[in-house]
């Protein structure tokens, strides 16, 4: 054997072992996740290594809905859940076991660009609240931070969920909906709002922006995130707060080059380009630590809204890690 071939063979032989153990040495966590456009902060830190230099292999598993993403943590499918924090509340409620460790997404007032966002059709004729009295408006589900939207502004303007007929539609179907005449007004989110503005056919009209009322006088809202069950959590403590420094990372990331946010809309959400250059900035740029504070308004408007049959102290629910 030649020298040079014998030297490759050598280093060949050192660095395979290495590469495994190395390898071998990564924390592997399963994240269940509904998509939405927080999701992308997930998808980042997983591919652009920020996760692997925090001695972590993660894995994703999509689902479709909130109370899925609760099963499959439930079922040990994955060890974390990524979902809005009402179906983890409720699902609290009814006696299963689970705890908010990081704060995906907060709304923020001045107004952010991922506010839950209540809309009337330009053919409708509505421009106020007041108008949606015997009207239909979209929800994408029926216990859902939409709903809360609904009844938070609805009462604004005296009036209640029995004054209006709720329709479920999920949000990407929502345009064609107003379009058609189907609903009046819609509760949608970035970036389906988007796509409703470049829509003459739909032209909407905002009427109101939040997921409770008074979130100029909260400015700070945590509406999702991710939760894990709480003997879990205690045991991985450690892991999780290196989890959150690599989520921060990118987040961080995100935050300080936009062009990246909009690369991933193309790549991870398949968004025509045109389209997602058009698509504001509408991560959360806060810690991603949790505070019960910043989700009592959340469950108290839950509460009040009938979603939850107590009051709902988010120091049960909320679990706080730093990185």
């Amino acid at each position: 054997m030649n020298r040079p071939r014998a030297l490759l063979l050598a280093c060949l032989i050192t660095l395979t072992p290495l590469g495994a153990a190395r390898a071998a040495s990564l924390t592997t966590l399963r994240v269940g996740y509904l998509s939405f456009i927080d999701t992308i902060v997930l998808f980042h830190a997983q591919h652009a290594g920020y996760f692997k230099r925090a001695g972590l292999r993660v894995r994703s598993l999509r689902v479709n809905d909130g109370p899925a993403v609760i099963a499959a943590v439930r079922s040990g499918s994955a060890e974390i859940g990524l979902t809005a924090a009402t179906p983890v509340a409720i699902a609290f409620e009814h006696g299963q076991s689970l705890s908010l460790f990081a704060t995906s997404t907060f709304e923020l007032w001045p107004p952010s660009p991922n506010l839950v966002t209540l809309v009337a059709s330009k053919r409708s004729g509505i421009t106020t609240l007041a108008g949606l009295k015997g009207k239909t408006i979209a929800s994408n589900a029926q216990s859902s931070a939409c709903m809360i939207a609904i009844a938070q502004h609805l009462a604004t303007a005296g009036l209640s969920i029995q004054d209006v007929k709720v329709l479920i539609v999920p949000f990407p179907n929502m345009m064609a909906a107003l379009a058609l005449g189907e609903a009046d007004a819609a509760c949608t989110v970035v970036p389906f709002l988007i796509a409703m503005q470049d829509n003459p056919a739909v032209a909407p009209v905002v009427l109101a922006r939040g997921t409770v009322a008074g979130l100029d006088k909260l400015h700070r809202l945590a509406v999702a995130g991710y939760f894990a069950r709480p003997r879990w959590i205690a045991k991985h403590r450690a892991v999780l707060a290196r989890f959150l420094t690599a989520m921060q990372a990118a987040q961080n990331d995100l935050d300080a080059h936009h062009a990246l946010f909009r690369a991933d809309l193309v790549k991870y959400f398949h968004m025509p380009p045109g389209f997602a250059a058009k698509v504001p900035f509408a991560l959360s740029t806060s810690s991603l630590v949790a505070h019960p504070a910043d989700y009592q308004p959340l469950f108290d408007a839950l509460h009040r809204a009938g979603l939850l049959a107590r009051p709902l102290p988010a120091s049960q629910l909320v679990t706080t890690i730093t990185p």
